[in-house]
């Protein structure tokens, strides 16, 4: 659905006859209801994120798809945004709760696996919305029939998923994560924020620095989003051979040489390699970060609820903020900024140990 929404903003666009500083604070609107959810509602999603709760969130994220579709005017375009926003949150909580009791459940590593899948599904999502966008299709019969798709699927999930922990149950209806998961959330920033700086920024960065040509530019895209699927579906098995803390650290290590390699590479062709590895280097850390919040939770929603609040603000973060230095400075210089945070993920790997409740 993330995929579908994504790849039909531009249509939002020219609907509701949208600006620039519009459609951007209709997408604040989006991450701003992403932020606040977890937040607001920890007390609710651990009460859903059971199987019939995960399904019921699943169902509700595929009916809010065509909220901001069916907005009319700023302000419906803006609250449908953050409805879909929360609503995206909240089932990314219900979900990565889920991955965390499979994994108790099979004493191993998937959930990497489990990011790889939906890595995928954003895939075909945006290939669908590229195939409805070429067709002209509306965007609220594309919505329509994108939840009409993905509901009989969430209910077809209900004897999959597993029951919820009832281990720490809080009475508090509004709580900041943890230390721990701070701590571990630090990483995740800084995975989420080089992944959101490169899906916004690599085409433009391809054209204007690299010197390449608009086709060029969607394909160093395409090939970002495939790495990072391919990295997340091969991560679990690396996990089982170099560890959690390995993995997270070799793609740290691979993401920065990436990084190097786009700042200081010229060659649209060196620039595109290196924003393949960014993307092999960083997909397996906010799958291992989300394993890891959810041991530290007091349950795995906890853990799941407090590092969405943490990845959301960095996706809100870096776009604005490469554009703010972009603005004052360059593109390149603005990517040395996610060289360093891609370098931090190396070096504070042993953040995303098994931890112990503190």
């Amino acid at each position: 659905m993330s995929g579908t929404f994504a790849s039909r903003v531009p249509w939002l666009r020219e609907h509701d006859h949208l600006d620039e500083g519009s459609l951007g604070l209709a997408l604040f609107a989006l991450a701003v209801g992403g932020l606040a959810a977890p937040l607001l509602g920890r007390r609710a999603v651990r009460r859903l994120s059971g199987p019939r709760g995960t399904a019921c969130l699943l169902i509700g994220f595929a009916c809010s798809l065509s909220l901001p579709a069916l907005a009319t005017g700023m302000f419906l375009l803006c609250a449908g945004c953050a409805v879909y926003g929360a609503a995206g949150a909240l089932s990314d909580v219900a979900i990565n709760a889920q991955g965390v009791a499979a994994e108790k459940r099979l004493g191993g590593s998937v959930m990497s696996g489990f990011h790889g899948a939906w890595s995928v599904g954003a895939l075909a999502g945006s290939g669908g919305g590229a195939i409805a966008a070429a067709g002209d299709l509306d965007a609220r019969v594309h919505f329509a029939v994108t939840a009409v798709i993905v509901i009989p699927l969430a209910m077809a999930t209900i004897s999959g998923f597993l029951e919820r922990s009832a281990e720490g149950n809080s009475g508090r209806r509004i709580s900041l994560p943890s230390r721990p998961i701070l701590l571990i959330g630090l990483v995740g920033f800084c995975a989420m924020f080089a992944e959101g700086g490169v899906a916004g920024w690599c085409a433009v960065f391809q054209t204007t620095v690299a010197g390449a040509d608009a086709g060029s530019a969607a394909v160093t895209y395409s090939a970002f989003a495939i790495a990072m699927a391919v990295g997340r579906l091969a991560g679990d098995r690396a996990v089982r051979i170099l560890g959690r803390v390995g993995t997270v650290r070799a793609g740290g290590v691979l993401g920065t040489a990436g990084c190097l390699l786009v700042v200081t590479g010229g060659s649209a062709l060196v620039c595109g390699i290196g924003f393949c590895l960014v993307g092999l280097g960083v997909a397996v850390v906010v799958p291992l970060a989300f394993a890891a919040a959810g041991r530290a939770g007091p349950t795995p929603a906890d853990g799941a609820a407090g590092l969405v609040t943490v990845t959301y603000a960095a996706g809100l973060a870096a776009p604005a903020a490469i554009g703010q230095i972009a603005d004052h400075a360059s593109l390149p210089t603005a990517f040395l900024l996610v060289t360093v945070l891609v370098a931090a993920i190396a070096l504070g790997a042993g953040l995303l140990e098994p931890a112990r409740r503190r």
